[in-house]
């Protein structure tokens, strides 16, 4: 009976490393998620940023000859 005990006992222990082993897991897991979600969120910015950048040029001339079209 005494061994039957010491071994639930230890078997109780190791439940509760391995759940806060996984807890820990868990929680960092969650942390870097976060972080590479703000990343690509500041990346698509940067995207966006770029090809509105790069579109404007084009846009440009069209732009501006209709502006000076409506003025006269």
């Amino acid at each position: 009976m005494q061994q039957w005990l010491q071994s639930c006992r230890g078997i109780r222990y190791e439940l509760a490393n391995q759940n806060a082993e996984t807890s820990n897991l868990t929680n960092k897991l969650d942390r870097e998620i976060h972080a590479l979600r703000a990343q690509m969120e500041a990346a698509k910015y940067d995207v966006i940023k770029y090809c509105f950048n790069c579109s404007m040029p084009l846009w440009m001339p069209s732009l501006s000859s209709r502006w000076s079209h409506e003025g006269h």
